[in-house]
């Protein structure tokens, strides 16, 4: 017996990028109560997002983040 749910599944993920980022060790935040303390945060995070990209704030497609 199959399920209808399970055979219906897409298969987006197959051709899909994924990126993973280890936050404590990606970047401390600058500010707030949790800056400058060594360890990387949500905040600093946000504030390197662009790191992702590819180093340059100004371009927003090289790898695909937006």
């Amino acid at each position: 017996m199959v399920c209808c749910a399970c055979a219906a599944q897409p298969d987006w993920w197959q051709d899909a990028v994924f990126y993973e980022v280890f936050v404590r060790s990606f970047a401390d935040s600058t500010e707030g109560p949790l800056a400058g303390d060594g360890v990387g945060d949500l905040r600093g995070l946000i504030e390197r997002l662009d790191t992702l990209n590819d180093g340059d704030p100004t371009t927003t497609t090289d790898l695909g983040v937006t």
